[in-house]
């Protein structure tokens, strides 16, 4: 086996089960290599019991585990909850669609958090569309175990969205009866020990992998009579949805044991074909086809944005061009210190006053400027200058701008070049500047927007003073 091979975890109603595709005879091999059971808690969620066994298979195929790179999740309407909503003119706006899919859930009764992730299908406009719930107290486990793994978590879907796509592709193998009206992919049945899962979609929509519209998921016991089970929960169906009465049968595929059958509204129940022979191997590989479908997450693994990455580079250069302006600085004040004690040596010998002149002078005042511009609290002025976590800006230029001599004191300057996300932020940066010792003050010289700056587009100029 492949270090870089892939691992999906399957979380069923009642259990969990790990494992990996295989090249076989040319076909994918499905094998398991742990399984746990989770307790049904009693608000149908237990991210507890799933979390324990989670942690259990960690150690029973410890030499296995860490050779897993990508992990996917299949789970099932225990742990993904999905609702069919209406069509509304907000779904087309990136801004107003994750806003009216939340009412549509409260409005459904489903409790969500602020850091809930929903996802939405596709379909032709003026049609209801599935939405698919993912709570992040799920996806923050699922991230935890895969980390513990030395893995990555890649993607999580639910499990109905790879039975679709597994009826789809078994489509040209003649799943209904010769004289059936309509073909049974419109409307699969999963059956997972205590509920049963309607996925049903429309007929002859062009999509690359098939357009769900919604589903119909009820608990059931299905241990003692799995179809009579599936067969009452479709007929409870059909009497909400009089128009899925024309269906003669539908396919249902057992999740648990990975068998397909057929039932009718009838008292007709049939084994399914041979040819159709399908297992949980079937299952997953259908699954892993689903790249890019709207209904999966995807990328679930937390990166860094773009302006991260800025604020990381602009602070980098500050660093380094301060590093080489201090260089400079104290290569400049040996020089100088040099040449101070070589005048003072110079000076001291001689006997008699010297008349300087206006040459003369002007040059040892540069001089004088020089040193005094040189005595700067570098280290208290770079921790001063840096900016606290809240505040979105990065300084990206400093230079000393001299001295102001007074009958009462003497007051020097720097100014500061930055970059800001908004104007808030360099208004909080300078009044911030402002309160920090050394500085006894600091004002906004000029700022400018500009597009090209991303999403910090605003440079500004900063004049900080303090007093010797």
């Amino acid at each position: 086996m492949k270090a870089s091979q892939s691992l999906f975890v399957i979380l069923k109603n009642n259990d969990v089960e790990l494992g990996y595709l295989s090249q076989a005879g040319g076909s994918n091999t499905w094998t398991s290599i742990a399984q746990s059971a989770i307790p049904v808690s009693g608000d149908r969620q237990g991210l507890s019991d799933l979390d324990d066994a989670l942690e259990k298979m960690l150690f029973q195929d410890e030499g296995a585990n860490k050779r897993w790179s990508d992990i996917h999740v299949i789970a099932s309407e225990r742990w993904l909850q999905s609702l069919s909503v209406p069509w509304s003119q907000a779904l087309l706006r990136i801004e107003t669609e994750q806003a009216f899919l939340r009412d549509q859930f409260l409005a459904s009764g489903v409790m969500l958090a602020s850091a809930d992730v929903l996802q939405i299908g596709d379909g032709p406009e003026g049609q209801p569309r599935l939405a698919v719930l993912y709570p992040d107290q799920l996806i923050q486990t699922l991230r935890k175990w895969s980390s513990q793994l030395g893995g990555a978590l890649i993607s999580v879907q639910p499990l109905y969205l790879a039975g679709w796509a597994l009826l789809r592709q078994s489509a040209t193998r003649k799943l209904s009866r010769e004289n059936s009206s309509r073909p049974p992919w419109r409307m699969l049945a999963l059956s997972d020990k205590d509920s049963v899962t309607l996925v049903y979609g429309p007929i002859g929509v062009s999509a690359e992998h098939g357009i769900i519209e919604g589903i119909s998921h009820r608990y059931a016991d299905l241990v003692s009579d799995e179809l009579g089970g599936v067969q009452m929960a479709w007929r409870r169906f059909a009497l909400r949805n009089p128009h899925f009465k024309a269906l003669e049968e539908i396919p249902v595929f057992n999740v648990s044991s990975g068998s397909l059958a057929f039932v009718s509204q009838d008292d007709t129940q049939r084994p399914g074909s041979a040819l159709l022979k399908m297992g949980i191997g079937d299952l997953v590989q259908a699954a892993s086809v689903m790249t890019g479908h709207p209904l999966r997450l995807e990328n679930t693994a937390p990166g860094w944005k773009s302006w991260h990455w800025l604020i990381l580079l602009t602070l980098l250069l500050t660093v380094f061009f301060l590093a080489i302006r201090i260089g400079f600085s104290a290569s400049e004040h040996r020089n100088l210190a040099s040449k101070i004690s070589e005048i003072q040596r110079i000076t001291s010998s001689l006997q008699v006053v010297k008349k300087w002149s206006k040459e003369e002078v002007n040059k040892f005042q540069s001089i004088n400027r020089a040193v005094r511009d040189l005595n700067v609290p570098v280290d208290a002025l770079l921790e001063a200058l840096i900016p606290p976590k809240d505040i979105k800006v990065a300084v990206l230029g400093m230079e000393t701008v001299g001295k102001t001599l007074s009958a009462s004191s003497k007051t020097s300057s720097i100014k500061l070049t930055g970059q800001a996300c908004s104007t808030a932020d360099m208004a909080r940066y300078v009044a911030f500047v402002s309160d920090r010792k050394p500085f006894t003050g600091a004002s906004l010289l000029r700022h400018e927007f500009s597009e090209k700056l991303g999403r910090c587009p605003y440079k500004f100029t900063v004049e900080a003073k303090w007093s010797d």
